[in-house]
C-alpha cells in the first residue's frame, strides 16, 4: 500500500470536499484513514477536529484536541481552543 504524502493529499482533499457537501460523518472516516498513513500531519488532525465539531460530536473533538496538543504543543491556539472546550463542558 502507498503511503506519504500523495496517498494522504488524497484522502485531505477528499474529506475537504466532503465537509463542504454535508457529508461530515464520512469526511471523519476519511480523514481517520488519512490520519492512519500520517499520525503526525497537523492540518489531518485540525481536520477531524473541525468535522467532529460539525458534526455535533464535541465529545470526540475534545478528544481529538487533547491529542493534537499533546502531539503539537507549540499550537497556542489549539492550546486556548481545548481549554475553552474544557471551560464550556463544566457545570455552571
Amino acid at each position: 500500500m502507498e503511503t506519504g504524502p500523495p496517498k494522504t493529499a488524497f484522502y485531505t482533499n477528499l474529506a475537504e470536499a466532503l465537509g463542504k457537501l454535508d457529508r461530515a460523518g464520512e469526511a471523519v472516516v476519511v480523514v481517520k484513514k488519512a490520519i492512519d498513513l500520517d499520525p503526525f500531519n497537523s492540518v489531518l488532525q485540525r481536520t477531524l477536529i473541525v468535522r467532529l465539531i460539525q458534526l455535533k460530536d464535541y465529545a470526540s473533538a475534545e478528544a481529538a484536541m487533547e491529542s493534537y496538543v499533546e502531539r503539537f504543543p507549540q499550537d497556542s491556539f489549539m492550546r486556548e481552543m481545548l481549554a475553552r472546550a474544557r471551560m464550556a463542558g463544566q457545570p455552571k
